[in-house]
């Protein structure tokens, strides 16, 4: 692997991203834009988890897209998910700790403000020093506590 926590810890996402974009937009066909060598990442990631994606031999990055691909629809895809153009449309909480790797804190402090500054209603809660996984249960009360909140009204 490339030997960076954050790198190595968030290598397993995009062909979860890429499944991801095809449920929402069925335009958009994982297969025919990963090269041979990259379908195994696909094959783990509807079969398995993150470990087993983990378990697929890394492919290089100029690897993993055919080279004839169209991702014209991939592109407008992710364009749509850019902070700057999401409006919220139900209760939101954002939760990220400040020893995350995966995610680091300036990056979620910074989609948070720009959701917010587009008027977007969020709640945002910050915990110290759990990584990402140990995210989940620093806030596991406070999710309990907003959706109970949220069934209340």
């Amino acid at each position: 692997r490339w030997g960076v926590p954050g790198i190595d810890a968030a290598e397993a996402f995009p062909p979860l991203i890429l499944l991801g974009a095809q449920a929402a937009d069925p335009a958009i066909d994982p297969s025919a834009l990963l090269t041979e060598q990259a379908q195994p990442l696909l094959t783990a990631a509807r079969t398995g988890c993150i470990g087993d994606i983990r378990k697929v031999p890394p492919v290089p990055a100029g690897q993993v897209f055919r080279p004839d691909a169209d991702l014209g629809p991939l592109t407008e895809y992710l364009g749509r998910q850019e902070p700057s153009r999401v409006h919220v449309q139900v209760p939101t909480l954002v939760a990220q700790s400040s020893g995350d790797l995966v995610v680091s804190k300036p990056s979620t402090d910074l989609m948070v403000k720009t959701l917010q500054d587009n008027g977007n209603e969020l709640t945002y809660r910050t915990y110290e020093g759990a990584d990402h996984r140990g995210t989940i249960g620093a806030w596991q009360q406070d999710a309990q506590d907003f959706v109970a909140g949220i069934l209340a009204r």
